[in-house]
């Protein structure tokens, strides 16, 4: 017994020869909550992370049956534009998870469009968010086109400018020739032509610094 109480008193001892061993020493009371707390924490975001998952799964289980019967039907001719909306949004409003209604979201927004139902693929998309760079690229250049048929030219630039930002470079090319259309539409012929310049700086394909080229022949 008393070796110990020895050994604990030398372990304190050492523990306070830091700052951070002495202020453990000094509030045991406080440590040990902090430590119940972020086991707590850890075991909360496992329980929430295995949740997450099983939201995905039920989410992902209903935007495929709405997929082979909804979106097919769509798709052979079988219903209209309006009652395609009507029954996504009856399947998103049971399913909050979000990668299996970004993903149901995309495919119907592009086989609204394929048939030129713009105003019904904007309604759509218009409230899907990214989680992520390349979730970003694929909605914002998909808003980007649904807004500009809608004709809010302000928001298609909003949208394409914002890819500016993002840490992951993909179609810089065409994205920053339709910034140079939109630019063009609203009458802002220098901002245009920065856009159309920056194509040619960029490692892109041939066919977008062509573009530029014409664009910018067409500013002189």
């Amino acid at each position: 017994m008393t070796t110990k109480t020895a050994d604990s008193q030398n372990f304190e001892t050492e523990l306070k020869t830091t700052e951070l061993g002495e202020f453990i020493i000094k509030n045991k009371a406080i440590m040990v909550i902090i430590i119940v707390l972020v086991i707590l924490g850890i075991l909360g975001a496992g329980v929430f992370h295995a949740m997450d998952l099983k939201n995905e799964a039920k989410a992902a289980n209903s935007y495929h049956a709405y997929e082979v019967s909804s979106l097919k039907d769509f798709t052979d001719s079988k219903i209209d534009a309006d009652a395609l909306v009507a029954a996504f949004e009856t399947v998103s409003k049971e399913n909050t998870a979000h990668n299996a209604t970004f993903t149901s979201a995309l495919l119907t927004f592009d086989a609204l469009t394929a048939k030129g139902n713009d105003a019904q693929a904007l309604k759509i998309i218009k409230d899907i968010t990214a989680k992520n760079s390349f979730q970003a690229i694929l909605l914002n250049t998909r808003q980007a086109v649904a807004l500009e048929k809608s004709g809010d030219i302000d928001g298609a630039i909003k949208k394409l400018e914002a890819l500016q930002t993002l840490d992951v470079k993909v179609q810089e090319g065409k994205n920053y020739i339709d910034l140079g259309r939109l630019y063009l539409k609203k009458g802002n012929n220098d901002m245009a032509k920065k856009s159309f310049e920056f194509v040619k700086t960029l490692n892109t394909e041939s066919v977008f610094k062509s573009l530029a080229d014409h664009y910018l022949q067409t500013l002189k």
